[in-house]
């Protein structure tokens, strides 16, 4: 399976670039879109790439913003790690559906590579809340020692709590930008 990976997005040029976008079917279609790093990257595209393709090519590449943070596992053991509290349960709920629910993913832009889910700017804060409520819920745990604590350093992705802790910097810039957020697939 590809990694996902969360990284932030700049919703207001996305509703910016939405209607020349949206409109679009093919390369041609989009040679008069006002917007400098869009052509860039259109340019780089191949002529018979189809206009979801190429509109989901755009916005992942002028829209995402931020650090990205990768999961290359299954998302599974994050989510079971954040439903240990009520808050961290709503906010399982809110990245479940942004990695594998294609989450406001409108028809002009749905593509199996790239943006698989988007959040708005306000689902970016509910998920800033409910993941700043889930730290302040759970307890700290002390790093394991011995062999199960070599393991968990070997961990590609690094402890769940890690992880929870990287998306949480993000929704937290995020919302202090008003931007939303992105989940895209890359190979991992």
């Amino acid at each position: 399976m590809d990694a996902v990976v969360f990284v932030g997005f700049d919703w207001s040029r996305y509703l910016r670039l939405r209607p020349a976008l949206a409109s679009g079917d093919g390369i041609g279609s989009y040679r008069t879109l006002e917007d400098a790093e869009a052509q860039a990257v259109i340019a780089q595209l191949p002529e018979e790439a189809s206009g979801a393709d190429i509109a989901n090519c755009v916005l992942a590449e002028v829209c995402a913003v931020g650090t990205p943070v990768m999961c290359r596992r299954a998302l599974v053991d994050l989510v079971k790690r954040l439903q240990t509290t009520d808050s961290g349960e709503a906010a399982s709920e809110l990245l479940t559906e942004l990695a594998l629910g294609r989450t406001n993913i409108e028809p002009w832009f749905q593509s199996d590579v790239g943006l698989i889910g988007l959040l708005t700017p306000a689902e970016t804060r509910r998920l800033r809340e409910h993941l700043n409520e889930h730290a302040a819920e759970r307890p700290v745990q002390t790093r394991r020692g011995g062999l199960a604590g070599v393991i968990d350093l070997m961990r590609a992705d690094g402890s769940e709590d890690a992880l929870i802790a990287e998306i949480r910097t993000l929704a937290v810039w995020c919302a202090a930008a008003q931007f939303g957020m992105a989940a895209l697939t890359r190979d991992s």
